[in-house]
């Protein structure tokens, strides 16, 4: 992901913001999508079923760097293009070569946001519900999933309360990576921001490395794209024709596809506006310029608890929303209000994230 990082925001190659743009596509797919283009593109008969990869630890691994390549591409990418590269230059002007000059005066630089997306990273792993349940052999299990084993094929709330606090701890440490290479990196951020300069020969590696993380993110998509034209009759618009009725589409429910899109959407909205209530108070709350030591104390901890949801999965959000509201208000539970609870809870981080470099910048003189 370094090269890729170091291309798109150091380097002018055509069509940048293209690339900028389909290095971010994964990221904001579901991780049962991710793992169902894996599947379409490693099971037998997929483009690359000669692997023998399908419901390995390998596929795994390979759907979750494509999922949170973004995340280091852009932390990493962001710092890199504030860098003065005055001071490669110089290290380079008296004699080192340019791997000395990456390793002891660039690297160092980037060694905050390298750890800051690798704690993410690692975060967003460790909840990657939907690949595991996908990609993975039967039998192959993790926190994630076992919580979802316990809860709702066992029915074991007491084993699964003790796997959510093992994964809450793990996500806990994360956390503390996260945030104590936080600040370190805002700070390098303050840097002038530099123009892209032109490819050079030097730059073949990293312009390859980049043009194979492309290819492990086109792949899978236009596998899954293809795949949908593809119906037992031949190819077609078959599978889309099925979309409009509950009998063809396999759905256990009974509903239609339309009718299941329709509720999501309607929770999407639900969750959305929830999530924008509470998240505006916490980022002007976050953005604050606190003059007492105890504040900025609370600050900081309130910005490193905020981020617990960003790693613990829906499905433990959706394990403790079950153990303490359904039981103390089953009326709650049966109208549909946990479910954009729920995943207002986990959107949160992200939206404070998002809502937190922009309230930073406005002048507090308006």
């Amino acid at each position: 992901c370094l090269p890729t990082a170091f291309v798109l925001h150091r380097r002018r190659v055509p069509g940048r913001a293209v690339l900028r743009a389909l290095v971010l596509v994964p990221f904001v797919l579901p991780t049962v999508v991710v793992g169902v283009a894996f599947r379409a593109l490693l099971a037998p008969g997929g483009p690359l079923g000669f692997t023998g990869l399908d419901q390995t630890t390998t596929a795994v691994v390979l759907a979750m760097v494509f999922f949170n390549v973004s995340v280091v591409v852009r932390q990493v990418g962001a710092l890199w293009n504030a860098l003065d590269p005055r001071q490669t230059e110089a290290a380079r002007t008296l004699g080192a070569s340019p791997w000395r000059a990456f390793r002891t005066v660039t690297l160092p630089q980037l060694a905050p946001a390298i750890a800051a997306s690798a704690a993410l990273v690692f975060l967003f792993c460790a909840s990657a519900f939907g690949i595991v349940q996908t990609l993975g052999r039967p039998g192959y299990g993790t926190l994630e999933s076992e919580i979802w084993v316990q809860t709702s094929v066992y029915l074991d709330l007491r084993t699964a309360a003790v796997f959510s606090v093992l994964q809450f701890a793990v996500v806990l440490a994360a956390v503390v990576v996260s945030g104590v290479t936080a600040a370190r990196t805002q700070r390098a951020l303050r840097l002038r921001e530099t123009p892209p300069a032109r490819l050079t020969r030097a730059d073949a590696v990293p312009v390859a490395v980049m043009l194979a993380v492309v290819a492990l993110v086109v792949a899978p998509i236009l596998t899954l794209v293809v795949r949908s034209f593809h119906t037992r009759h031949g190819w077609g618009l078959g599978n889309y024709r099925l979309l409009s009725t509950s009998a063809g589409s396999g759905f256990v429910g009974g509903s239609t596809p339309a009718q299941a899109l329709e509720q999501s959407l309607r929770v999407a909205v639900d969750a959305t506006l929830v999530t924008l209530v509470v998240a505006v108070p916490l980022a002007l709350l976050l953005t604050r310029p606190f003059r007492s030591r105890a504040a900025l104390v609370a600050q900081r901890a309130l910005d490193g608890a905020l981020l617990l949801p960003l790693g613990v999965s829906a499905v433990t959000v959706g394990f403790g929303f079950v153990v303490s509201l359904r039981a103390a208000f089953p009326e709650l539970a049966a109208s549909g209000v946990l479910v954009p609870l729920a995943q207002a809870v986990v959107a949160l981080p992200l939206a404070v994230r998002a809502l937190v470099p922009v309230l930073a910048a406005v002048d507090p003189r308006l």
